[in-house]
């Protein structure tokens, strides 16, 4: 199952009979995010909505709601579980 796309190389993969459950997906979704510019995106169109002086930009916020989402997040609280990695 290691098949290239133009956006992506392929990942290696190995079979190894353990239930392992883990965020590794995590990693290929901040990349896509990463490889679409999804937060110049975010700022483009919702920007006009969000205060030039905030702390917190739209496309920060949309992409660790995002990432959490796809964790297993419930609730935008959720978020701080994947702030750590950078959107």
């Amino acid at each position: 199952m290691n098949h290239s796309t133009h956006v992506f190389p392929a990942i290696p993969t190995q079979l190894t009979g353990q239930s392992l459950v883990s965020h590794a997906g995590l990693s290929v979704l901040t990349s896509f995010l990463n490889a679409v510019d999804f937060r110049r995106v975010c700022e483009d169109r919702f920007s006009q909505f969000v205060p030039a002086t905030a702390t917190h930009r739209p496309g920060k916020i949309l992409g660790a709601l995002a990432l959490s989402l796809a964790a297993g997040g419930e609730q935008a609280t959720d978020i701080d579980g994947s702030s750590q990695m950078r959107v």
